[in-house]
């Protein structure tokens, strides 16, 4: 058999011989010298390793809270929500771009039981404006940490500068990349998304950004609110490209106290999955009205009592959601209005650009910092 590297050069040497510009040969791979070989999973039937998976929703089906649930769980190495064992305890890789690692991340972490010593981030001063472009940091990370989960939360603050996520000819080439990366490493990639605000398409387009990310993607799961409980919600698949659909799982997002670093406590949700389901992704989307058919300050209102539900929110963060949402800063300032929102700033009281600003829900207190630590109550 003559490699292409071998064709090519023979090639080549005729053309010299002949004055004819060289023509490229193929190489060519026979697929009875491929191996058939079963799917890797990490969550058997939803996320496979390797591959690319996201997880679509709107900001009240806890999107960011299914995420860490996950994470917890592989760094344990916990069973899993449909039932299925899990397997030894793994280190998992958590980008975040919206939710502040000390007031947030961390307790979440711990409500969901983590072992967070197996739970790694980039460090954003030493890392300031990572993107999926940045493959060999993210590949370096994943050697050094040996992680079996990659966590992209969310997908618009990480395609990277100069991308519109609206062009395919754009996103694909960010998606493949990561892709590569998570075969070349075995890991699973999830990918946190945003929907569109139109309730008119089905779902598999509902994710925000070119269809074509969810045509890289291997597997697509919708995280959504039932549309007969407030208080419930479904994870349903929208796509699967190695397999059958796996059944809709049902969860509510609860409230635990978990324990701070100065002895104090405070209130943070996590995920409590409450069995098999028989709602669909094209159900959990027709449940939210046409946002056509609303105000706008309705639409932001709803929005903001929505994000805010699971508790307090970093401002910024919550700006930068709504104005992905199509929510102007103006409309957003008179829905805090509306709903009475609290903000207050965190961090050591006097010292400069100290702390986040966080603004949460009448009800759910913003506690002051604490004036030695810092942290939040």
């Amino acid at each position: 058999m003559i490699g292409a590297a071998t064709a090519d050069a023979m090639a080549a040497d005729m053309a010299e011989a002949l004055g004819t510009p060289p023509r490229r040969c193929a190489a060519l791979l026979r697929l009875a010298d491929v191996a058939p070989a079963p799917v890797d999973w990490l969550w058997p039937g939803r996320i496979p390793r390797g591959m690319v998976t996201f997880v679509d929703g709107d900001p009240a089906a806890g999107k960011t809270t299914i995420a860490l649930d996950l994470a917890a769980r592989v760094s344990t190495g916990a069973a899993w929500p449909c039932g299925a064992a899990g397997g030894e305890p793994g280190a998992v890789l958590y980008l975040t771009a919206e939710d502040a690692l000390a007031q947030t991340i961390r307790p979440r972490l711990d409500a969901a039981g983590a072992d967070c010593a197996r739970v790694y981030t980039l460090d954003a001063e030493a890392h300031g404006g990572v993107t999926m472009q940045d493959a060999d940091i993210l590949a370096d990370a994943l050697e050094r940490t040996g992680a079996v989960l990659l966590v992209v939360d969310p997908l618009t603050a990480y395609l990277g500068a100069g991308v519109d996520m609206h062009r395919g000819e754009q996103t694909r080439p960010v998606l493949r990349r990561i892709g590569a990366l998570a075969e070349r490493h075995g890991c699973a990639v999830v990918i946190v998304r945003h929907l569109r605000k139109s309730g008119t398409d089905r779902a598999l387009y509902r994710g925000l950004g070119s269809v074509d990310l969810a045509g890289v993607a291997r597997s697509v799961l919708l995280a959504g609110v039932d549309p007969s409980d407030a208080d419930q919600r479904a994870l349903a698949h929208i796509k699967l490209s190695v397999g059958p659909h796996a059944p809709t799982l049902g969860y509510a997002i609860e409230s635990v106290r978990v324990p701070l670093s100065d002895g104090r406590c405070a209130d943070v949700g996590r995920v409590r999955w409450t069995g098999p389901s028989d709602l669909t992704a094209d159900a959990l989307l027709a449940a939210a009205p046409d946002a056509d058919q609303r105000s706008e300050l309705a639409e932001a209102v709803d929005w903001l009592r929505e994000r805010l539900a699971e508790g307090q929110a970093v401002s910024r963060a919550v700006e930068r959601e709504a104005g992905g949402a199509g929510i102007s800063a103006r409309t957003l300032r008179r829905a805090r209005s509306v709903l009475g929102v609290q903000s207050r700033r965190t961090g050591l009281p006097g010292r400069r650009g100290g702390g986040e600003w966080v603004m949460a829900l009448p009800g759910c207190a913003v506690a002051d910092a604490d004036e030695e630590t810092g942290v939040i109550a």
